[in-house]
């Protein structure tokens, strides 16, 4: 599947990977469960994909967070440390819509957006290892994909087969 990118954002960087890293306020050893991008308060976020808001809610590590069902996709995306949240639980939304603003709530050591991925079993999927667009519109964007490479490549084919990703 083909992913609209999460951040307005041009210029926003990958601060933190996916994976175990010391964590950056208690310093324990621990799975980073998606990807921080630096951003500052009050950049837009944007929907990836069509979906439904499942979550939406405030806890202490992650402040406002929200969480989104892409069933159609068989995943989920999740949103911590946001300053405002554009959506309500029970809302359709759909890929390249506004749904919150970044910001610095729970804990954190400056603003930042956290990004994370869920399969429908619930595993952790590397956001890096997906493939963003710009626009909402993936087939416009193929042709510069296909030129990415070999494994943008083979994840567009299997998303084509597998009837995740259409063309039209």
């Amino acid at each position: 599947m083909i992913l609209t990118h999460p951040l307005r954002d041009k210029n926003a960087v990958i601060t933190s990977k996916f994976g175990m890293r010391a964590h950056p306020v208690y310093g324990t050893i621990k799975q980073h469960t998606g990807v921080d991008y630096s951003a500052k308060v009050n950049t837009q976020v944007i929907s990836p994909l069509d979906g439904v808001v499942t979550a939406a809610y405030w806890g202490e590590n992650g402040g406002n967070q929200l969480v989104i069902n892409h069933e159609r996709y068989g995943i989920s995306t999740g949103y911590a440390h946001l300053n405002n949240i554009q959506v309500a639980k029970g809302q359709r939304v759909k890929q390249g819509q506004n749904i919150a603003l970044t910001g610095k709530t729970g804990n954190v050591t400056g603003p930042h957006l956290h990004f994370r991925i869920k399969d429908a079993a619930g595993n952790y999927i590397n956001p890096e290892n997906m493939i963003y667009v710009e626009t909402g519109n993936p087939a416009a964007n193929l042709l510069g994909w296909l030129a990415f490479g070999t494994v943008a490549t083979t994840l567009i084919f299997r998303y084509v087969k597998e009837g995740r990703f259409n063309l039209s």
